[in-house]
């Protein structure tokens, strides 16, 4: 096996593998290259692939910033991707998967002087980083087999919400026409304003280009009451499949309605109408935001944070920053 530095013109072939790959997911795709550098334009984004005699085997698409692999905004993983096997053979899968984590540890130790990497849920034999001296720590996420869901799963709680929901006259929607996404995503705007950092005008504009770039791989929901757009969830499509719960945002109108289990659950049925199976909730790892995910019966699944750093130092600093930065 050798790793192999795809050209633009090779993405396509990059895409299709990662569609059909065991842990393939949108956030892997060159399209989440190019949208994250809308986002961060002095991001750079390169494909990582490992391959024999033109066969690929695996990669992971990485994101570059001053000497370092960093994970961008709104971004849940930067996964390692691997191929499917047509075999039972189990030690041959493994062996597999274990020399492309192997091949892709010692290129990115050589190469850069901090790395950050979140691997996805589907495949966590993570030893070949620890080998390579990768400090590794886990996260959290629900995941729901849409097939079998349905209002009775729920909490009891959060269907009480829904039944009280249902009486009212709320519109929910799927956006098709984006002209007036700014409107659109004002709940989510006002969200992020409200709870993580101050939006300003800078982050609007690109945010929405971000987002128009994703169009054709979105499912945009909002919920109305009236003329007034009290939520707002955008799901991404990874194939026929699966979809990502990326981002969401509801006014404060909304919040005081408790109309969030509501507009959740309209989104999971929608969904499990139109045919796909499995929707994860791309994290739970805050207080309140954990139990509100759980409380839909989905399965907790763990994914792993890998962290190495080239200078003991430089990682010494870093961490106690981190530790400041919490209190």
């Amino acid at each position: 096996m050798e790793i192999v530095l795809l050209k633009d013109n090779e993405y396509d072939k990059w895409d299709e593998f990662v569609k059909e790959a065991i842990n393939g997911t949108i956030y892997s795709e060159s399209i989440w290259g190019k949208a994250s550098k809308i986002l961060d334009p002095d991001l750079n984004f390169k494909i990582l692939t490992i391959q024999k005699e033109g066969t690929l085997f695996g990669g992971i698409l990485l994101f570059e910033k001053n000497n370092k692999i960093v994970i961008p905004q709104f971004t849940p993983y930067t996964s390692v991707i691997y191929r499917k096997i047509d075999t039972s053979n189990n030690y041959k899968i493994i062996s597999e998967r274990r020399k492309v984590n192997e091949l892709i540890a010692l290129y990115l130790k050589r190469n850069y002087k901090k790395i950050v990497l979140k691997q996805n849920i589907e495949y966590i034999d993570i030893r070949d980083f620890q080998f390579n001296k990768f400090s590794a720590s886990y996260l959290y996420t629900y995941y729901i087999n849409l097939d079998k869901y349905n209002l009775e799963i729920i909490n009891k709680k959060n269907k009480k919400d829904i039944n009280n929901a249902l009486e009212k006259n709320y519109e929910f929607e799927l956006i098709t026409n984006y002209n007036e996404i700014d409107v659109l995503l004002k709940p989510f705007f006002e969200t992020m304003d409200k709870k993580v950092f101050s939006v300003d005008k800078k982050f609007k504009d690109k945010f929405i280009n971000m987002v128009k770039l994703l169009k054709e791989r979105t499912l945009f929901y909002i919920l109305k009451s009236e003329e007034d757009i009290l939520s707002t969830r955008i799901e991404l499509i990874d194939n026929d499949k699966k979809i990502e719960d990326w981002i969401a945002g509801t006014t404060e109108k909304g919040r005081k309605e408790r109309i969030t289990s509501f507009f959740v659950h309209k989104i999971l049925l929608d969904l499990k109408e139109k045919g796909y199976k499995d929707f994860d909730w791309n994290g739970a790892n805050t207080p309140g935001v954990t139990d509100f995910k759980r409380n839909f019966g989905g399965e907790l699944k763990p994914y792993s944070t890998l962290e190495f750093y080239k200078n003991k130092y430089y990682e010494a600093l870093y961490k106690s920053a981190k530790i400041i930065l919490k209190k």
